[in-house]
């Protein structure tokens, strides 16, 4: 008997560092639809690797606009949104009209090595990475965000938002200022054992409190806002899920027990497991992460390690014509997992 199908869908917008999606799902997880756009990367400088925050909206409006009409043109059967995202890219906004005021700096950008280098001269890393459980590199927010004030027009920071792009999207589609806690754990501002913006951390760096997003976690009745009429979507529909993109992953691939791992390749390729109840502090270098939201509940903790030129070589290769690359095809791979270094 042909099964009878559900009317009903959940939508997830997936803001990839060189791709834009958006997948609806029928409410027992099966996928109805899937729409995708590739999004250009800018390198103004060596090391320097920028988006542009509007391009990523637009490429959001089109991912949605285009599921939508596989819905007859309307989203009333959409029943809730969940948002994953590449983590530490790093930008700023007004928050009187939502306009851009920086590009986004990617998290591949490396323009404040230097920077990283004087703060491990002048306070050391034991205390950043006692609170955050990240090493001091430009690979995190918080020297992106100082780069960005730094050099910003003004003075005056009354009127300025600083987010990762879960923020900026989410900001863009309700109107809320907000993020997740596995998303302010990647920014080295964030402190993983209270769960709250660090002070001393905001002083290393420099950074004014006042632009920061309030932090919530996605589980039980989460709801970080409804979408406004005016946006993409023409009605209001409830945001329930916010998470890095790499966390999710752990969590979409049922890692739920101490000692799963889950390696992902994407732009980069991303290597993180559950270390159960036990808070691992790395000697080799690894980051120990904010968990998914719902791990929170039952006290687990992942540890990750990642390595950030993958599919982005490929699309270089490609691009640059230094390989005979014509598409991405699936590919089989066999590969021999070892004990990780903790």
């Amino acid at each position: 008997m042909q099964k009878k199908e559900d009317n009903n869908y959940i939508g997830v917008i997936d803001i990839g560092t060189t791709s834009i999606r958006f997948i609806l799902f029928y409410t027992d997880g099966r996928i109805f639809y899937e729409s995708f756009k590739q999004i250009s990367q800018i390198y103004p400088e060596s090391g320097w690797v920028e988006e542009d925050a509007n391009e990523i909206l637009n490429a959001v409006e089109f991912v949605v606009k285009e599921t939508i009409n596989k819905l007859g043109g309307t989203s009333e059967k959409i029943l809730a949104l969940g948002l994953c995202n590449q983590r530490e890219s790093t930008l700023i906004w007004d928050k009187r009209n939502g306009e851009a005021l920086s590009p986004v700096i990617v998290w591949q950008d490396r323009r404040t090595s230097k920077r990283c280098d004087e703060l491990k001269k002048e306070v050391g890393e034991d205390l950043i990475r006692s609170k955050t459980g990240l090493m001091l590199d430009p690979y995190f927010s918080a020297t992106k965000l100082e780069w960005l004030l730094t050099n910003s027009s003004t003075n005056n920071f009354s009127n300025l938002a600083f987010g990762t792009l879960d923020s900026w999207v989410i900001f863009k589609l309700t109107g809320n200022h907000l993020t997740d806690v596995s998303n302010a754990s990647r920014t080295l501002l964030f402190n993983i054992n209270t769960l709250i913006w660090d002070d001393d951390l905001l002083s290393i760096f420099n950074i004014p409190r006042s632009i920061l997003p309030d932090v919530k976690a996605s589980y039980g009745d989460a709801l970080f806002g409804y979408t406004k009429k005016d946006s993409v979507f023409k009605r209001e529909i409830p945001v329930c899920s916010l998470l890095g993109d790499q966390q999710a992953a752990l969590f979409g691939q049922k890692c739920f027990k101490k000692g799963d791992i889950k390696s992902t390749f994407g732009t980069g390729c991303f290597l993180m497991m559950n270390t159960g109840k036990e808070k691992i502090n790395s000697k080799n270098n690894l980051s120990l992460e904010t968990p998914p939201s719902i791990f929170m509940l039952l006290n687990l903790m992942p540890v990750s390690f990642s390595i950030a030129i993958v599919t982005s070589l490929v699309l270089y290769a490609t691009d640059s014509n230094v390989a005979r690359i014509n598409s991405f095809l699936p590919v089989d791979l066999e590969i021999p997992i070892a004990k990780p270094l903790a």
